[in-house]
């Protein structure tokens, strides 16, 4: 392991080797080995890991962007410390149950209001705002964030559904001007802001992370810190350029250790 350690250091190292120095063999070295690290300008302390509910808060902002695949990862990384997590639990449940068990096929529709989303429309009809997951495999919509105002949503009808829509009928006959107001349209406030605020918290922190294991020559754990960053935010250039050169280290050991 310190011979491995010593290696990446010296790959590291090797482009601050003064020319006059160098021998061929040397010389051979410096020309494969990688890019020099990514730019830090403090080094940051290892980052605590991730709270519970930021961990799952983490997972919610995956699957709104339809990345299951990550967040199904991030949930079993939750359930091997907290087997008995009832929102983990509940959201594994939304992404691996097939539709057809999970949901009657009988439904009604509503269409979305003006500041309506997918986890508000779960908290009305399904008792719980983490359903919207499933709620949007119900509909085959494949990433939940992108629903737009008057969008159409097929309800599945649960005994939950059922008397939440009752309930909505029995409230707007009540309204003065209900007989104005389109019928069947939820206009619970949305959370967009909040969530794209936790998803960048979430993103900024496995960046951090990543630099940090990248420090420690920790070069496959880095490359996964800066993948979870991509699935949350495709478009981060410092992951994208930091992930390209430890990917490019890591293939430059390989072909000094062949």
């Amino acid at each position: 392991m310190i011979k491995n350690a010593l290696r990446l250091t010296a790959l590291s190292l090797g482009a601050l080797a003064a020319a006059g120095c160098t021998t061929p063999k040397q010389a051979q070295l410096t020309a494969i080995a990688a890019p020099p690290p990514p730019h830090i300008e403090a080094p940051p302390a290892p980052p605590p890991g991730l709270s519970l509910p930021d961990h799952l808060q983490l997972v919610v902002n995956l699957l709104k962007i339809g990345d299951s695949a990550h967040a199904e990862a991030e949930l079993k990384e939750i359930l091997a410390k907290a087997p008995d997590n009832k929102s983990a639990l509940y959201l594994t449940q939304q992404i691996e149950t097939p539709i057809a068990k999970l949901y009657p096929k009988a439904s009604f529709r509503v269409k979305l209001g003006r500041d309506a989303s997918l986890p508000a429309l779960a908290q009305t009809y399904l008792g719980n705002p983490l359903g919207f997951y499933g709620l949007a495999r119900y509909n085959a919509i494949a990433v939940p964030a992108k629903v737009t105002a008057g969008q159409t949503i097929r309800i599945p009808k649960t005994r939950i559904a059922i008397a939440a829509r009752a309930a909505k009928s029995s409230a707007a006959a009540q309204t003065p001007d209900a007989a104005d107001a389109p019928a069947q349209v939820a206009s619970l406030p949305a959370n967009a802001d909040t969530d794209a605020q936790a998803a960048q918290k979430m993103a900024d922190q496995y960046y951090k992370t990543g630099l940090t294991l990248f420090q420690h020559q920790d070069l496959d754990g880095a490359i996964a810190a800066w993948d979870k960053v991509l699935a949350i935010d495709p478009n981060y250039k410092d992951a994208q350029l930091n992930r390209a050169q430890a990917l490019q280290l890591k293939e430059n050991l390989k072909k000094l250790g062949g």
